[in-house]
């Protein structure tokens, strides 16, 4: 019978004290087991915490750890005292943990990585079956170290990604080699530390690995594929980029990264406005534009100027970058220089050009050469007559003034036919020192009565002007044509022509800008 309850006895069976006291301790169990412990201390038996299950005043079940003890030492004058604890949730706890242990194992198990717990010394403390499987020569794992069993290692192995992360107390990363011979080489292994609740100290260590066998063996695969791809391309002497939609570079050859001055790592990623003035960029990118619109490839000649400094006219070829479903992800361009081959065909055509001129010139000459056979023997008959009929006229005869102008223009139209025989090739000019002044005056006192009554010819002649080696007759005819020509000009109307001579100096750029066929040098010239 109880007769006396303190509150935490209230408090834990939901009962009043009054509604305690004066009732039979079987009110608080949940069974009869237990009450024989009353028995056990009248017989003088120790008696140690036992365990009971009572139960609240509501029904719930409550779990107690009770402690029994005479109160005067003797029984049973004095009456026993029950000291209660309630143990329910640690019977809760010890309930789930197997359970929940069932559960973390499932957990464990169906993961198909490998899972290695161990303690701070690197002894194995619980391993998953995947770990069993890869390692099964060595099995059973659990209490052995892990280099040993993992790497067949009497030290730890290097670099050890687990005792790292044992020092720095942070998870650390590591691609190590499997055992040689397995079928696991390359594994990716994360050591996780498991610290005690509120502190930093480590109690053991999780170690998550993975099989990145066949990952490596891509990787490397793609590494040799791409050391295969780059090395064609920078065999290739021609400059090749590669852009995606946006133009952005994701990849050159070495001659294309030497002309933009950069290695290829710092084009990646930028656009063609990093490296060209505006204009040209602008260029680029709407040729870009149009291969993707258009998805067809595009040829374009353009002059580059690029950021090396080399200028070269270009013959570029973009076509569609596709992946391997058909869709367009960018462009592929190779630029070739053809200034070279430009140069060589414009030379070949001024070559042809100028074989054509010569044939032209040798049909002309040969047509030249016999009109001027023919009208030299005309012109032969016209000064013999005229020397026998000047030799006739009596010296005030008023027509010997123009029978001596036709000697002169026989004259002049025989040098007229030795210029034509030597254009031909018949004969050859008579070179010689001669004053272009002389010439000038000479030809303009004969081309007086030949040009326009309204037209005044007006000469302009620098004195002592230096001599000039050529054929005077082909001076003759070039400042006759100059005359006549300008003459011709002002046709009916009033005008003045005017001849002048002098001496200028000339440099490179005035001689190029002649129509003289062969390279001259800078100097003074009549």
């Amino acid at each position: 019978i109880l007769v006396e309850a303190n509150d935490a006895l209230c408090a834990m069976t939901g009962y009043a004290r009054e509604e305690l006291l004066n009732q039979d301790i079987r009110l608080l169990y949940a069974e009869d087991a237990g009450l024989g412990f009353a028995e056990g201390l009248r017989a003088g038996s120790p008696m140690l915490p036992i365990e009971a299950r009572w139960r609240r005043k509501d029904g719930s079940p409550l779990h107690i750890l009770l402690t029994v003890a005479p109160v005067d030492g003797k029984l049973p004058s004095g009456g026993l005292t029950l000291a209660v604890t309630d143990i329910s949730e640690r019977r809760r706890i010890e309930e789930d943990l197997p359970r929940d242990q069932h559960f973390l194992s499932l957990i464990l198990e169906s993961i198909q990585d490998g899972i290695s717990v161990l303690s701070p010394d690197l002894t194995v403390q619980h391993v998953n079956s995947v770990m069993k499987d890869w390692y099964r020569e060595n099995v059973p794992l659990e209490g052995k170290k892990c280099h040993c069993v993992y790497h067949n290692s009497p030290t730890p192995c290097h670099p050890c990604p687990t005792l790292r992360c044992i020092q720095s107390g942070q998870t650390e990363k590591e691609e190590i080699r499997g055992l040689p011979g397995a079928s696991n080489e390359w594994l990716e292994l994360y050591s996780y530390p498991m610290k005690e609740p509120g502190s930093d100290r480590i109690i053991g260590i999780v170690e998550f690995v993975r099989d990145i066998t066949k990952r490596k063996k891509a990787e490397l695969e793609l590494v040799q594929k791409n050391a295969l791809l780059s090395g064609l391309l920078n065999s290739i002497s021609d400059l090749v980029f590669f852009k995606d939609r946006e133009g952005h570079y994701m990849g050159c050859n070495a001659e294309f990264a030497h002309s933009i001055g950069q290695p290829v790592e710092a084009i990646i990623g930028r656009t063609c406005h990093d490296f060209f003035d505006s204009a040209t960029a602008a260029l680029f990118s709407n040729q870009d534009l149009e291969v993707m619109r258009s998805e067809q490839e595009r040829r374009y000649e353009t002059w580059i100027e690029y950021p090396n400094g080399m200028q070269i006219l270009a013959d570029v070829l973009k076509c569609p970058l596709r992946e391997e479903s058909g869709r367009i992800i960018g462009l592929v361009g190779v630029s070739r220089d053809i200034t070279e081959r430009r140069n060589l065909e414009e030379e070949r055509r001024r070559a042809d050009e100028q074989m054509q001129q010569t044939q032209k010139l040798e049909s002309l000459g040969v047509l030249a050469g016999g009109i001027a056979h023919d009208f030299n023997n005309i012109l032969t008959a016209i000064q013999g007559h005229a020397d026998l009929a000047l030799f006739d006229l009596p010296a005030a005869s008023p027509v010997k003034e123009s029978v001596q102008e036709i000697q002169r223009a026989a004259q002049r139209a025989g040098e007229l036919c030795h210029q034509m025989l030597a254009y031909s090739g018949q004969t050859s000019f008579a070179l010689q020192t001669l004053s272009i002044n002389d010439v000038i005056e000479e030809m303009a006192n004969l081309l007086k009565t030949s040009i326009s009554k309204k037209t005044v010819l007006q000469l302009q002649l620098e004195p002592f002007l230096p001599g000039i080696l050529a054929d005077p007759s082909q001076i003759r005819q070039v400042v006759m044509n100059l005359i006549i020509n300008a003459s011709e000009a002002i046709g009916e109307d009033t005008g003045v022509i005017t001849v002048s001579s002098g001496v200028m100096y000339c440099d490179d750029p005035n001689l190029k800008d002649t129509a003289m066929p062969e390279d001259l040098s800078p100097g003074n010239y009549v």
